[in-house]
Formats: structure tokens, C-alpha cells, sequence
């Protein structure tokens, strides 16, 4: 029941779905899979970016 309330919230103030803006991130998010891949990074686990983020807020 909470995750479906939640979700209708999220819903109600997104408002309607830009596919243009959707189409824009999905590009970005395959450029930078490829660029990643091409150098072999492997990316950071989610503590370590979670850390990071937490640090560049100043709640670390």
C-alpha cells in the first residue's frame, strides 16, 4: 500500500510524461554506458557514490 501511495504522489506532481526529455536521458545514459565501457570503468558501488553524494552535501 505505501510503495502505490508513494507512486501516486510521485505521479500527481510530476504531471504528464515528456517523451522528448525521456528520449534526451535514455541517449545520455547510453553515451555515458559506452564512454565507461570504452575505458573500462566500472563505476562505483552504491555505498561509494552514496558517500560521495552524502560528503558533497555536507551530511558526511
Amino acid at each position: 500500500m505505501g510503495l502505490e501511495l508513494a507512486s501516486e504522489i510521485l505521479a500527481s506532481v510530476d504531471g504528464p510524461t515528456d517523451t522528448d526529455w525521456d528520449a534526451a536521458w535514455l541517449a545520455e545514459l547510453d553515451r555515458r554506458t559506452e564512454a565507461a565501457q570504452k575505458t573500462g570503468e566500472s563505476g562505483a558501488g552504491w555505498s561509494e557514490a552514496r558517500a560521495r553524494i552524502l560528503k558533497r552535501l555536507g551530511h558526511a
